[in-house]
């Protein structure tokens, strides 16, 4: 997978962010939605006394995640990585996971049975305060540790 992110031509990104954004968002808003249903159907069923809502909400997220490094793999073995389809799935499975990973985090904060006290407009205030103050104080300094990369392709992918 690091090794696709390697041979990834750059230069390819910017042609393509709209459209893997919309296409991410597409592919994780469809399939969050129908989980969702499909969850509140099944609720009865297997839901065995856990809570509602974040029962529906993970339900949704597990259909709406993709699978990144078997996407990369795929890609990989089949020389796609640097085609305009393979750049674009790449960013759309990229996006995906941002999205989800932000989604589960969310779902967390909902599920927490610890701090069922606190009200949930509550508990997605201090989520997002936080997420501001680490984007705000870590961002900055990010920028200088991670070293460049020549963008030139690597060689030997297999």
């Amino acid at each position: 997978m690091f090794l696709v992110g390697l041979e990834l031509d750059p230069g390819m990104l910017p042609r393509s962010a709209k459209s893997a954004v919309l296409a991410s968002l597409a592919s994780l808003v469809a399939p969050f939605v129908c989980g969702g249903i499909l969850a509140r159907a099944l609720y009865s069923r297997v839901g065995a006394g856990a809570p509602r809502l974040p029962f529906v909400l993970f339900f949704g997220a597990a259909m709406g995640i993709t699978a990144f490094p078997v996407l990369a793999r795929i890609l990989a073995e089949r020389r796609l990585w640097n085609t305009r389809v393979g750049v674009i799935a790449l960013s759309c499975a990229a996006v995906n996971d941002v999205g989800a990973w932000c989604l589960l985090a969310v779902i967390a904060v909902v599920a927490r049975p610890d701090a069922a006290h606190w009200p949930l407009a509550l508990r997605l205030a201090a989520l997002g305060a936080y997420l501001l103050v680490m984007v705000g104080s870590c961002g900055p300094f990010s920028g200088g540790s991670f070293p460049r990369i020549d963008p030139s392709p690597v060689t030997g992918l297999r």
